[in-house]
């Protein structure tokens, strides 16, 4: 299942009709498949045969929305999770990648590719266990790597509220 064309409808709420019909173009029904788990702000749809997951995030944390409770407000979809074979026992995504990445990708070749992360994170030995770049104001790309080197999970979202001001 290719997701590319969910790109565009990052940031969206579960209400817009567009971002139905996306879901609808590749076998979703998600007011079947979503539902808010009690006292949490994200739900998820996983496909771990497909090696992609979503993530919806709740009106008040997504947009920030201090005095609005929890689940009054529609789902924003927020996050797609790309996992290479075995990542959390998900069969790897068969598709491109977003940005022209691929899970051959070691730390070297997505700098390469996407420059400069703004985040990194290293693990007690000294080697790169993720990376994160800030593609524009609403884009935010966050890459795992693999004991190998490389890409392990690539996670492509539109930050909530709270991210987005930090």
């Amino acid at each position: 299942m290719n997701v590319e064309i969910l790109y565009p409808f990052l940031g969206l709420p579960i209400t817009s009709l567009d971002l139905q019909a996306a879901f609808t173009a590749l076998g979703f029904d998600l007011s079947d498949e979503l539902e808010l788990p009690e006292d949490d702000y994200r739900a998820y749809i996983e496909r771990p045969s497909g090696g992609v997951s979503f993530a919806f995030t709740d009106e008040a944390w997504f947009l920030g929305i201090d005095d609005q409770p929890m689940g009054v407000g529609p789902l924003f979809f927020n996050t797609i999770f790309f996992y290479s074979d075995g990542a959390d026992r998900y069969a790897q995504y068969r598709h491109a990648l977003p940005f022209g990445l691929a899970f051959s990708d070691d730390t070297g070749s997505a700098r390469k590719k996407l420059g400069e992360p703004e985040w990194v994170r290293h693990t007690d030995d000294g080697r790169v266990a993720a990376e994160r770049w800030e593609v524009d104001a609403n884009c935010r790309l966050h890459a795992t790597y693999a004991l190998s080197g490389r890409l392990h999970i690539l996670i492509y979202s539109w930050p909530d509220a709270h991210l987005r001001k930090s």
